[in-house]
C-alpha cells in the first residue's frame, strides 16, 4: 500500500501528468450542446442555452407534431400558470406531486413540459422520466419562446395578452410587444 501511495504521490507531484490531465478534466465537464441548437444564437438562445444541461429530450417549437395528443405540463408557479399559460396545460409546479397528479394518464402518451426558458422544465422532465413517463421532452425556450412567437396565450382558456415573466429581471426576453408583462 505504501509503495502505490507513493507512486500516486510522484505522479501528482509530476507537472507532466498534471498538464496532461488537467485539459481532459477540463474538457469532460463541458456540456456538448445538441446540433440542432448550435444554429440558435440570439442573445436569448445563449442564455437558455446557458441555464440547460440537455440531460433530457429537448424539442423546439417547430418540432411539436400538430397532430399528436400531447399532455402539456406547465412547471411554473401557481401565480405564473394563473396569468397565462399555453391552451390545455395543467399545472404541475413540484415533481413530488407529479406522480399522484399524472396517474390517470398513460405513461406511453406524449408529454411537452415548459416553464419560462426551459430550466425548470428540464428538471421536471427528468423527474418524469424517472417515473416512467418516457414519450416526454422539455420544450425548450418554452413559454418565454412560445410568446415571442406570437402563439396564444390562454388564462382559464379564454385567449390573453398578459405574460407572467417570473420577475422585472426576466421581462428584457419577452420582446413580443403586443404582450403586457407582469412579474
Amino acid at each position: 500500500m505504501m509503495k502505490l501511495a507513493q507512486v500516486l504521490k510522484e505522479m501528482f507531484n509530476n507537472r507532466t501528468i498534471t498538464n496532461i490531465i488537467t485539459p481532459i478534466l477540463l474538457l469532460s465537464c463541458q456540456k456538448k450542446l445538441p446540433s440542432k441548437f448550435e444554429h440558435l444564437t440570439s442573445d436569448f438562445d445563449k442564455m437558455t442555452q446557458n441555464y440547460l444541461k440537455f440531460n433530457v429530450p429537448t424539442i423546439t417549437i417547430d418540432e411539436i407534431d400538430s397532430s399528436a395528443h400531447y399532455l402539456l405540463i406547465d412547471c411554473r408557479s401557481s401565480e405564473e400558470y394563473s396569468v397565462s399559460t399555453i391552451n390545455g396545460a395543467i399545472n404541475i409546479e413540484k415533481p413530488s406531486s407529479a406522480a399522484d397528479i399524472l396517474q390517470k394518464y398513460n405513461k406511453d402518451n406524449p408529454i411537452v413540459v415548459f416553464c419560462s426558458i426551459g430550466y425548470r422544465s428540464e428538471k421536471m422532465t427528468n423527474s418524469l422520466i424517472k417515473l416512467g413517463y418516457k414519450n416526454t421532452n422539455n420544450l425548450y425556450g418554452s413559454i418565454f419562446e412560445w410568446a415571442n412567437r406570437g402563439l396564444p396565450l390562454h388564462n382559464k382558456n379564454k385567449p390573453t395578452d398578459t405574460i407572467h415573466t417570473y420577475n422585472r429581471n426576466w421581462s428584457k426576453w419577452i420582446t413580443n410587444k403586443q404582450l403586457t408583462k407582469t412579474w
